[in-house]
């Protein structure tokens, strides 16, 4: 992002995306979710996961299993010629289904040549609508999960966290794709059963 000052964004517990690192001391049954892009040749790509710190409780585990429920079926929408509400739709769907909402604010992006770009994609949408998805283009999609109210603040102090106030856990996961039938999953590898 434009200006953030670290080379990662860390969200713990109630902190939902561009979170800035800091002292704090993690503890067992803390979800954390890291989020980094990466620069190449002028080229870009952006990936979140959320992961568990020790024990953690079901209610948390579930919020993460679900985050990456909803990340795969929005992945598996990006095919040549939907619409970028096929991709928000099967997302805010499968949100729905498993009790939780989505942070309207943020959402996926277009991605390439610059971090972020055109087109927005939300995790809310309908089927149909949006801009068409073209073969070869590149995007991120990231399902962002919050059980609770779905309002955010902005951390004054350090002008970047965005956090519940209500202090509502959410899961945070995102992966760059490039639009294909199948789509390309750029950021994504499997270490010994482990998605990472």
């Amino acid at each position: 992002m434009d200006g953030f000052p670290h080379a990662s964004c860390i969200s713990v517990n109630e902190q939902i995306v561009h979170g800035v690192p800091t002292e704090r001391i993690l503890n067992d049954g803390d979800i954390i979710t890291v989020d980094i892009g990466v620069s190449y040749k002028g080229h870009h790509t952006d990936a979140a996961r959320t992961f568990p710190v020790g024990d953690i409780s079901s209610n948390r585990d579930s919020i993460i299993r679900a985050s990456y429920r909803a990340l795969d079926i929005g992945i598996s929408n990006a095919l040549p010629n939907n619409r970028v509400g096929d991709i928000s739709y099967s997302i805010q769907k499968e949100i729905m289904l498993s009790g939780y909402e989505t942070v309207l604010e943020y959402g996926g992006h277009g991605i390439g040549l610059s971090p972020h770009s055109n087109p927005f994609i939300p995790n809310y949408g309908t089927r149909g609508k949006g801009g068409k998805l073209v073969d070869g283009q590149c995007v991120a999609i990231e399902p962002i999960l919050i059980k609770g109210s779905n309002k955010v603040e902005e951390d004054k102090v350090d002008g970047w966290t965005v956090f519940s106030p209500g202090g509502f856990i959410s899961s945070h996961v995102e992966d760059t794709i490039i639009i294909a039938d199948p789509p390309v999953v750029l950021t994504r590898r499997t270490l010994k059963g482990i998605r990472i």
